[in-house]
């Protein structure tokens, strides 16, 4: 067992961490909102791909 979160996935640590009531999918657009505080996302590229933050619930 000391070894099964050396072996996780990132998603499986996400779906663990966030469960799937909370995803960030579902909100992945321009005027997206986090689900937890309802707070506008912001919107960040990271080696060419979008990527969404809340700045309240993550910091900024």
């Amino acid at each position: 067992m000391k070894n099964a979160k050396a072996r996780s996935s990132p998603i499986s640590i996400l779906r663990t961490s966030w469960h799937a009531e909370r995803s960030l999918l579902p909100e992945r657009h321009k005027q997206g909102r986090c689900p937890r505080c309802r707070s506008p996302l912001k919107i960040f590229k990271v080696g060419g791909r979008t990527a969404y933050y809340c700045p309240r619930c993550q910091g900024d």
